[in-house]
């Protein structure tokens, strides 16, 4: 029997780890209900699986190799980076500042602020995830096509803010990263929350006082929602809002005092979206809801922090309505904008390109092409030097 059970926690180890977050679409010859049980069941394993389960079997070698030979021989050329990913702990975050690339923008704002540093996931990071995985494995993840370590084929939504901004930034932004302190990815090495970004920075001021004259970025919240059945919970916004208004206030007594917070976009509009919806049945219309959920609790929540730090200048954007409406404007102009240009078989691999990633909305499954970027971290400037939250 306790043989039965460390070979059932394995494969579903396994099968947490390296599947894609997004099923692949049903095609005519798929059977419908298999491949709904087959998400039902990769949510389930998303739901239980941690870095801590994971790590005796990457321990052997023998072990992990069999058992992605076998259940996803799609990524065995990395298997033993992905082993050492496992084993070892991610190292504190010590991102260097970027200066703004002018190049990359077609005007500047005015502004006060001295820098921008940002704390998130996947849509902002710039570079973090790379590093660790060369760090930890000599293996440099997301891999090209994507552009220099990021999750698309050109600067991320942030840079381009910095840009316009003409301010350096320092991102401790990480891919898979949660509001917490937990991850997508159930492995020591990537086991990075928001939470912990945010102690990363205030750890590496020592006993500086936080930049008072900075701007504080944080934009997290999709990655809580992908994680096992949270998207059908209405309890994920309260907590992603509760655990923003934590990284907030352990900035605030540090000395931080400008904060831009931007809503999360619509999660069912989505190429992952349209994907699952394929094989389970509700998908999208859970995914909005829960989107128009989070947007209300972040407000909320935003709201009443300004009012009780009323020396605290707090700023958002509308990313929901915002990108919904930009969506439409290209749909009706004959962009794609239900598709991906890039397919990757397994997360940040290399992956077949469309022939001009220009007429798509989104590069990958979630995550916006490079010229999208641009529009929305114009949009994202503009907010930021815009009106703050009534502080009375």
């Amino acid at each position: 029997m306790m043989k039965f059970k460390r070979c059932f926690i394995a494969i579903a180890l396994v099968i947490c780890f390296l599947i894609p977050a997004v099923p692949a679409s049903a095609d005519d010859a798929y059977d419908a209900a298999f491949a709904s049980a087959i998400a039902q069941a990769s949510r389930l394993v998303y739901e239980i699986a941690t870095p801590g389960l994971a790590y005796p079997f990457a321990l052997n070698k023998d072990v992990w190799y069999a058992m992605v030979d076998n259940l996803l021989p799609v990524v065995s050329g990395v298997k033993e980076e992905l082993r050492q990913v496992a084993l070892k702990k991610a190292p504190k975050l010590k991102p260097a500042a970027t200066p703004p690339d002018l190049s990359a923008v077609d005007y500047v704002l005015a502004n006060n602020y001295t820098q921008v540093i940002s704390f998130g996931d996947s849509m902002s990071d710039n570079g973090n995830m790379f590093q660790i995985s060369m760090d930890l494995a000599n293996w440099g993840l997301p891999m090209p096509p994507n552009d220099k370590g990021r999750f698309s084929n050109g600067p991320v939504i942030l840079e381009i803010m910095s840009d316009v901004l003409n301010r350096p930034l320092v991102n401790y932004a990480f891919g898979g990263a949660e509001s917490g302190r937990e991850s997508l990815i159930p492995a020591y090495g990537f086991y990075i929350g928001m939470l912990d970004e945010v102690d990363d920075y205030i750890s590496n001021l020592g006993w500086r006082p936080a930049d008072s004259k900075a701007l504080y970025v944080i934009w997290t919240g999709p990655d809580d929602f992908y994680k096992g059945f949270n998207i059908y919970r209405t309890s994920t916004a309260t907590n992603v809002a509760n655990n923003i208004k934590t990284a907030m206030t352990k900035l605030y007594y540090r000395g931080a005092r400008n904060f831009f917070i931007p809503g999360m976009p619509d999660l069912s509009i989505t190429p992952a979206a349209r994907a699952y919806e394929i094989n389970t049945k509700g998908y999208t219309e859970a995914a909005r809801t829960r989107s128009i959920e989070m947007s209300n609790a972040l407000n909320a929540m935003l709201k009443s922090f300004a009012r009780q730090y009323p020396l605290a200048k707090v700023r958002t954007f509308d990313t929901f309505t915002v990108l919904t409406a930009e969506k439409q404007k290209y749909a009706d102009l004959g962009y794609n904008v239900t598709e991906s240009c890039y397919t990757p078989p397994f997360f940040g691999l290399p992956g077949p390109v469309c022939d001009n990633p220009g007429n798509y909305l989104f590069w990958d499954m979630n995550h916006p092409t490079s010229w999208v970027s641009k529009i929305v971290g114009q949009y994202f400037a503009q907010a930021a030097v815009g009106t703050p939250l009534p502080s009375r």
